[in-house]
C-alpha cells in the first residue's frame, strides 16, 4: 500500500538567513517592545517603517 506524501512547501530560506536580513526575525516579542509597536503603529507608522526599526520581516509585523 502507497503512503501519500503531504503537500507540504518546500522552504526556501532558514531561519539563520532570515535574521541576517532581519535581526530579531522568528524571535518572540518582548512586552515593551509591543507597547512600544502599538504606539508607532497608532502614530500611523508604516509598516516598512516598521519592519525597520524592530528588525522583523513583514508578515510578524502583519500578524502584531
Amino acid at each position: 500500500m502507497e503512503t501519500k506524501k503531504e503537500n507540504k512547501p518546500e522552504k526556501k530560506y532558514s531561519i539563520e538567513e532570515k535574521r541576517q536580513e532581519y535581526g530579531n526575525a522568528y524571535l518572540p516579542w518582548e512586552k515593551e517592545a509591543d507597547e512600544y509597536l502599538i504606539r508607532l503603529y497608532e502614530e500611523e507608522k508604516s509598516i516598512k517603517k516598521l519592519t525597520e526599526i524592530f528588525e522583523h520581516n513583514r508578515c510578524i509585523n502583519n500578524a502584531a
